[in-house]
């Protein structure tokens, strides 16, 4: 057997329960062990770990009361966040746990007795947060709820709200041209499957807020309006398509240099999804496209330009910065200034020559290749080409839409 987690409850009556959850490795078995003493474990079958929390609501269930729940590893905390059924329903007063009119606690809530700090989050589309006496691997777990629903929100030690699964890392560096600089980043992403959260630190404008995460099938457009909304365009571009013109120590010396001006962005998505994002904001802004096409065809006119200000991205006496790429991509910038004659002593590796996808015309669809995506976007080939003169798949939701 091997443990997958143990939840523990302490009732406002004073009523003590508590439930370890283990899995068979042979077979599709659960055992439930209550730690009553004399009793033997509970034998459950079920299919899956959703099917035994389905029929047995006492392992899953956070209601009133205090609750300490511990993963041994068997289950992923994702994974737990979203299983586990909150009940606090929205006609109840939205006020954090109280513990008897004396307001003294057990021993055992002393972990809960200096949780009058205030929580500094902004809660979108309707959430109530209330503090509740829960802890999930000792951390503290807050409740987001709305009419309709509620669910488990974890924070860290600084109350900060916990990404379990993230979507999106992004920094910034900037410099006044005198003393003074300022720099900062953001991630965005899940805690559990039901909540979204978007924490920004910094100098720009900090700010932590928390949504309901959207429905599978709109979580392309949801991604998209967040790029959007946070003027990611071209940051995502660069992060998702890459610099493939460039040769794998061009790219190191890019990454070894400190404090280049400017943002960038780290897609932690799919491949697949990232692809969805992509053709969903070129869509809203064609604009996009040419920048698309000359991170994926260094010798074109703009490409070659841009792959330009990107090695001379990577001299450590160079004064270039994202800024000058950015500003290269919109088709804004002429090749940069020679380097000095010290620079023309090391020696540079050619730039690759741009090579079509060998399995053009053989996929099933697009988001199987970026390659080809990035010349549908460009207009060099059609879909149908791309696919081999079918796109009968090309609406169809991938596996990881449903």
């Amino acid at each position: 057997m091997s443990a997958l987690f143990t939840i523990e409850r302490l009732a406002y009556s004073g009523r003590r329960t508590r439930h370890e959850v283990s899995r068979s490795s042979k077979n599709e078995t659960f055992e439930i062990d209550s730690g009553s003493v004399g009793a033997a474990p509970e034998i459950v079958r079920a299919a899956s770990l959703k099917d035994l929390l389905a029929s047995s609501p006492k392992l899953n269930r956070v209601t009133r009361g205090a609750v300490w729940i511990t993963c041994d590893g068997g289950v992923e905390v994702h994974d737990l966040l979203g299983r586990l059924h909150v009940v606090d329903p929205s006609n109840e007063p939205a006020v954090p746990d109280r513990w008897g009119q004396d307001g003294e606690l057990p021993d055992e809530l002393n972990v809960f007795s200096e949780e009058d700090d205030e929580l500094d989050l902004d809660a979108w589309g309707g959430l109530d947060l209330i503090p509740r006496w829960v802890r999930l691997n000792g951390r503290r777990v807050v409740i987001a709820r709305d009419a309709r629903r509620a669910a488990a929100l974890l924070l860290d030690g600084d109350f900060d709200p916990v990404i379990t699964e993230q979507a999106f890392s992004w920094g910034f560096y900037g410099e006044s041209g005198g003393p003074c600089s300022w720099d900062g980043g953001s991630a965005a992403g899940w805690c559990g499957p039901a909540l979204w959260i978007h924490h920004r630190w910094g100098d720009l404008e900090p700010h932590r807020f928390v949504d309901w995460a959207p429905p599978a099938k709109a979580l392309t457009a949801f991604l998209a309006d967040g790029v959007q909304h946070n003027k990611w365009e071209l940051t995502f571009v660069r992060g998702v398509v890459g610099m493939p013109g460039l040769a794998p120590e061009e790219v190191a010396a890019i990454e070894q240099r400190s404090y280049i001006e400017g943002d960038w962005l780290d897609s932690h998505l799919s491949g697949a999804v990232d692809a969805r994002v992509l053709r969903e904001l070129c869509k809203r802004q064609p604009d996009l496209r040419p920048a698309v096409h000359a991170l994926r065809h260094p010798r074109s006119e703009r490409g070659s330009i841009v792959y330009a200000w990107l090695r001379d991205l990577g001299r450590q006496t160079a004064a270039a910065s994202w800024l000058d790429v950015d500003e290269a991509l919109r088709g804004g910038r002429d090749l940069p200034p020679e380097p000095e004659e010290a620079d023309e002593a090391v020696p540079r590796p050619p730039a690759p020559t741009f090579i079509a996808c060998p399995r053009r015309g053989t996929h099933s669809s697009l988001e199987e290749c970026w390659m080809c995506t990035g010349d549908v976007l460009a207009g060099r080939i059609t879909e149908r080409q791309a696919l081999g003169g079918s796109t009968s798949r090309r609406d169809q939701p991938s596996r990881s839409d449903t």
